[in-house]
Order: C-alpha cells, then structure tokens, then sequence
C-alpha cells in the first residue's frame, strides 16, 4: 500500500466516527445501549451552554469546518475507480492497524 503524503491527514485528524448522544447521571456518562461492553469511545463536551438553534450560524459551524477539512485533503481516489485488488489492500490495511493499536 503507498505510504501517505506528508501533508495527508491522520488516521487521527480524520477518523471515522459514529455519534450518540449520552447523559451525564451522578457523575457517569450513560450511553445507549446498543454500544458494545468493552468499546473504546471518546466523550467530547461542547463549550456551549445550551445547543444552538438548527439553521443558525453557530449550528453550522462544526459543519462548515468539516466541509473545509475535506476540502483540504481530499480523497487521494474515487472509490468507484479502484479495483478489487486496491479495496482488497486498503481492507487488509485497515485490519492491521486496528490490531497493532
């Protein structure tokens, strides 16, 4: 597989990530259910006070900056355009690194 570019995100500047909204009861963060024992997550908490309006500039900012991040670093491929044998790489790829961590 091709080594990264230099100025390529990270695995840690752009991960993948699912979102759920959790609750803070007596001090622990209480999660759905459906989040497997053993997961590992990360909590992020907002520096705002109260969630702003959907629509309103404040709402679209973690959008916006999202939208500029992959403007920065596009997708080196089109998935469409690789082949078996490359999606077949990037898979291996994948599994390796989830294992060494």
């Amino acid at each position: 597989m091709n080594e990264p570019e230099s100025n390529s995100p990270t695995m840690t500047e752009a991960p993948l990530v699912m979102a759920y909204e959790a609750v803070v009861e007596q001090g622990l963060v209480r999660v759905p259910s459906n989040i497997p024992d053993g997961a590992k997550v990360y909590i992020v908490v907002p520096k705002i006070q109260q969630p702003p309006e959907p629509g309103t500039a404040e709402w679209r900012k973690p959008f916006e900056a999202f939208e500029a991040f992959i403007r920065k670093h596009p997708a080196p491929k089109n998935i469409d355009e690789l082949s078996d044998a490359e999606l077949n790489a990037i898979v291996h790829e994948a599994r390796r690194l989830r294992h060494a961590a």
